[in-house]
């Protein structure tokens, strides 16, 4: 009971300062999963991209990458994407609606998920991202959008939590999850998104062993700062497109800083 009152207080307080909150100048980082949790539609996610286009400036992830790293000041809210999980709508709706506005995304995958049988993707999906009737890209749809100028990042081989001590565990998620990846692209595989994206997700000797195999590491959260962990992790705000635009407009209007 405790937690329907906490949702329904906070979707009250975004509706109402959502609706007053203006969009702010500085580099955003989009963590998103789909289209909607229910039905993806093509004309919706359209919509939403218009609606943000008033408002922002698009980038691509990896001149977000750069204006972060340097710390270069922009008087635009710039806007990048990515999405986590890599589910079937990311190459059939995602990629091709961005590519109509002429920007990118970086999609986070997890070859388990993809190599798994029909059981194992059912659990996968039901139980562990907690979505329904969800199945991810094929590797050919993969490889394509890799050929079409977007990003294939890693999100370990089977979406587990890296905040353990089996060390051993997590270097091999790690290794044969960008093994998969770069024997698809035939590119080398530099972007990491650390699932479930919270601190208590992660560790400072996980996070090490991503450093190992990856140039950039990704959270989905603390989002109002560009960085955690000193600078060694960069901080993503997660925005699903099917949210009321109050929603979206508060949590855009939130300066950032480093």
């Amino acid at each position: 009971m405790s937690n329907l009152i906490r949702y329904y207080s906070r979707d009250i307080f975004l509706r109402i300062f959502g609706s007053f909150s203006r969009f702010t100048p500085g580099v955003f980082i989009l963590n998103s999963h789909f289209v909607s949790r229910v039905y993806p539609d093509y004309e919706m996610f359209c919509e939403f991209l218009e609606f943000l286009k008033k408002h922002c400036e698009f980038v691509r992830i990896e001149e977000s990458i750069v204006h972060i790293e340097n710390k270069i000041d922009t008087a635009d809210c710039l806007v990048s994407f990515t999405y986590d999980d890599g589910f079937k709508e990311c190459h059939s709706i995602i990629a091709p609606a961005l590519e109509e506005f002429n920007t990118n995304a970086a999609f986070f995958i997890s070859g388990g998920f993809i190599n798994g049988n029909d059981c194992y993707r059912e659990n996968f999906s039901n139980n562990i991202l907690k979505v329904k009737d969800k199945t991810p890209m094929s590797w050919s749809e993969i490889k394509d959008l890799n050929d079409r100028g977007h990003i294939i990042g890693s999100h370990t081989l089977n979406h587990i939590n890296m905040n353990c001590s089996d060390y051993k565990l997590i270097d091999f998620q790690l290794r044969e999850n960008k093994r998969l990846i770069e024997s698809c692209t035939s590119c080398p595989c530099e972007y990491f998104a650390f699932p479930f994206g919270e601190f208590n997700h992660i560790n400072n000797e996980t996070l090490t062993l991503a450093e190992k195999y990856h140039k950039y590491i990704f959270s989905g959260t603390n989002y109002r700062n560009y960085y955690s962990f000193e600078n060694r992790v960069f901080n993503r705000r997660h925005i699903e497109s099917d949210w009321p635009k109050s929603h979206i407009k508060y949590f855009l209007s939130i300066k950032r800083k480093y």
